[in-house]
């Protein structure tokens, strides 16, 4: 029952911002409560994705009268990430947002990136400096992000639409990336990412085998795709044990990144590996003793060796499912 689902988002969000959104230009109760939530819904879009805290995420709000389509942006100078989002509320939880919407958004991310302040709203002229600053960095990567409470689709006319804005972007060297945020996502990343609860993970190892002293472990290999997914899913959680977490692009992290794009064949030669622990690893049924492939459950994962590897192999990752 997706209304169901959207109205659990919606106690979250209320919990979470409910004394930080600006809605001071809503002229009545309605104008209030549709303001706050998509507002709101745009700073936890971006408390989620780029592990920052409610009220750095909340003084990312631009929405309001001529935003131009751009309702959040953040400037990640750590990952070198500038963040652009535009938030739809859907209260029934159903749908995906209007090709006129996403067709503004496109137009805004290229207002933005030709630097026309002058066809935007006074918080997005606010946020000037730090926007000329991340584009002036050509290490920085641009995340264009739709987040909305509606369907996990997408139809053929929006993906042409952002199709087109990447097209335009990337020509002749990758600087942006899309992610849609949807109702599914949004949902999921309630379970224990804001509260700090340890993470629970399924790990799929191939040609595993296991170590009894001094310590118990297992070791095997990894599929790209799902450390991908880990990391996108948890980020900072995901090293919050490791001295030196995720120190974003440097020349050696993009040299991972480049081989994770370009050579995956040869990434498992060219790395050395990642090292985690865990309270507790259990093996599943499935697979009986087959070395071959073998599902593990781990409690309170943390990756204490490889953050770097982690961190460049998700930022490889061009459309990220959450």
């Amino acid at each position: 029952m997706s209304k169901l689902h959207v109205q659990h988002i919606k106690a979250k969000l209320s919990e979470l911002y409910s004394d930080k959104i600006d809605i001071s230009d809503a002229k009545n109760d309605n104008e209030k409560e549709n303001y706050f939530l998509t507002r709101a819904y745009a700073a936890y879009t971006l408390q989620i994705l780029a592990q920052i805290d409610a009220v750095t995420a909340s003084n990312s709000i631009t929405d309001t009268f001529d935003d131009n389509g751009i309702d959040a942006i953040y400037f990640d100078r750590r990952n070198k990430e500038l963040w652009l989002l535009q938030s739809k509320w859907i209260k029934n939880g159903n749908g995906e947002p209007d090709t006129g919407d996403t067709s503004k958004f496109k137009n805004g991310v290229v207002d933005l990136i030709d630097l026309k302040f002058n066809r935007f709203n006074e918080k997005v002229k606010a946020k000037e400096a730090e926007v000329i600053e991340a584009l002036e960095d050509p290490l920085v990567k641009i995340k264009i992000v739709l987040t909305y409470t509606g369907q996990d689709t997408f139809s053929e006319h929006n993906r042409r639409i952002i199709d087109d804005l990447l097209g335009e972007l990337n020509d002749p060297s990758e600087l942006a990336v899309f992610n849609r945020f949807s109702l599914k996502q949004a949902h999921k990343s309630l379970v224990g990412i804001l509260d700090g609860q340890p993470i629970k993970a399924d790990l799929a190892l191939s040609n595993w085998g296991k170590v009894e002293q001094p310590y118990y472990a297992i070791y095997g290999i990894i599929n790209g795709s799902d450390l991908a997914q880990l990391w996108s899913e948890n980020r900072g959680r995901l090293f919050s044990d490791n001295i030196r977490d995720f120190i974003g692009f440097s020349e050696v992290n993009e040299d991972i990144r480049e081989t994770a794009l370009n050579e995956p064949e040869n990434f498992y030669f060219y790395n050395n590996g990642i090292t985690a622990l865990c309270q507790t690893l259990s093996k599943k049924p499935v697979g009986g003793g087959d070395r071959a492939v073998g599902i593990f459950v781990a409690e309170d994962l943390k990756i204490v060796n490889g953050a770097q590897t982690v961190g460049s192999i998700g930022n490889a990752s061009h459309y990220w499912t959450f």
